[in-house]
């Protein structure tokens, strides 16, 4: 039997279908705002209830998924430390070296608008970590349907570029995702747009520094778990810093409008070439195609959705899906891998085993880092808004550290164990 989560309906409703769960949420918040006509505010009690509910239940909970199976698994844990300590330093100490070196000479102002610019930065980071992760599913059952592969990979194309044209398309029609603070450095008043277009070349010329370093890395250390994360970080960074310089050297309605027409571009020979080849294959991998389809539905419907003010919804509306379908399968894939071997996996195993227990240790997990990343904030005095900026900060690095660990744990093609497990 081809699944994924080792029973047909739950690969329907955990992964194929818990995009639903997205519009879901996205309701939820429309009925809060619409029918019981509770003003949006990122004060009002019901939000903040709601939103950290959301945090605390499913996305931080999901981070914890990969930690769990990281650093309780012993025998893991051994055979893979000499990369994952360093890694997590690296991680940690180089954004917080920016930070000090973007905003050392004027913390109240520049330290801000940091925080700001890498909140977004990673939030675009953390939109292509969705994409990828709907892309390792239907890469599973294009491996179990033993679809032959080709020069270029159609289908993975097909779901980056046709996610990616709705958020193209939000940034050109409203870039201030969030307006209590990104108003300052996508909008200033006009005795600050100066020093503004000044700090957003300092950022640019930062990301080129950051893409030459780990350019380096990528260069001379042949680890995959070096190299390949190094690689696409540096491209990511090198990006970053060609469109912040041509859009200050042009314009943004410009520069994205280019950027939507070859990205649309892209999408149509895609889905044109993934449909000739599947047609050529034996039989319809419709699993496939529903993970592809289903993604594309809520990234356009969610995205695109009108929504007045702050963001934070339409993030959260795109993410839930994506917690929902983690922590779903690791316990499910973990349980299958460690039955499977002799190895000691501690306590990783036992928790695997103990699927209710686990959500719970996650949820008390969520509790310390989100008040840890929201509390901290509340309760500092105005006085110490210096020590807010750090610490949010810090925690967007923690975040940044989630995704690197799992675009190196979950490569099958580097791990004899995963793949052995997934064919067993």
């Amino acid at each position: 039997m081809n699944t994924i989560l080792g029973a047909q309906k739950k690969d329907w409703i955990y992964i194929i279908l818990a995009p639903v769960f997205g519009f879901v949420i996205l309701g939820l918040y429309l009925f809060l705002l619409h029918f019981l006509e509770i003003p949006n505010s990122s004060t009002t009690l019901a939000y903040i209830i709601f939103f950290i509910a959301y945090s605390v239940l499913f996305d931080i909970n999901h981070y914890f998924s990969t930690y769990y199976r990281v650093f309780l698994d012993k025998s893991y844990y051994q055979e893979n430390k000499n990369w994952m300590i360093p890694a997590l330093l690296f991680i940690t100490i180089i954004p917080l070296m920016g930070f000090w070196w973007i905003s050392h000479e004027a913390f109240s102002s520049k330290g801000y608008y940091f925080f700001v610019f890498f909140r977004k930065f990673v939030l675009i980071l953390g939109f292509y970590h969705l994409v990828q992760q709907n892309w390792g599913f239907m890469a599973l059952y294009k491996k179990q349907a033993n679809e032959r592969k080709t020069k270029i990979n159609w289908d993975k194309l097909s779901v980056l570029s046709g996610s990616f044209i709705p958020l193209i398309l939000l940034n050109s029609i409203d870039p201030i995702w969030f307006t209590g603070s990104e108003v300052y450095i996508f909008d200033p008043i006009p005795e600050r747009k100066a020093a503004v277009i000044e700090w957003w070349h300092q950022i640019a010329y930062l990301n080129f520094v950051f893409a030459f370093i780990l350019g380096s890395i990528a260069l001379l250390f042949k680890r995959f778990q070096y190299q390949i994360p190094a690689r696409n970080m540096a491209l990511f960074c090198l990006f970053t810093g060609l469109l912040i310089f041509s859009i200050l050297k042009w314009n943004a309605e410009l520069v994205l409008t280019t950027l939507l027409v070859i990205v649309s571009l892209i999408f149509v020979v895609s889905i044109i070439q993934a449909i000739r080849f599947q047609i050529s294959e034996k039989s319809m991998n419709w699993k496939k195609w529903g993970v592809l389809i289903t993604t594309l539905i809520l990234y356009f419907g969610v995205i695109l959705f009108p929504i007045e003010g702050d963001k934070f919804i339409i993030v959260a509306a795109i993410t839930l899906p994506h917690n929902i379908q983690y922590l779903a399968f690791v316990p499910s894939f973990s349980k299958k891998q460690f039955s499977q071997g002799k190895k000691d996996h501690g306590l990783a195993k036992k928790l695997s085993q103990k699927i209710v227990l686990l959500f719970l240790l996650g949820v008390g997990f969520s509790l310390v880092f989100e008040f840890g990343r929201t509390g901290v904030n509340h309760i500092l005095p105005e006085s110490m808004n210096a020590t807010k900026v750090f610490v949010s900060v810090f925690f967007i690095v923690l975040i940044l550290h989630h995704y690197y660990l799992d675009a190196v744990i979950w490569k099958f093609s580097k791990d004899k164990d995963l793949e052995n497990t997934r064919k067993g």
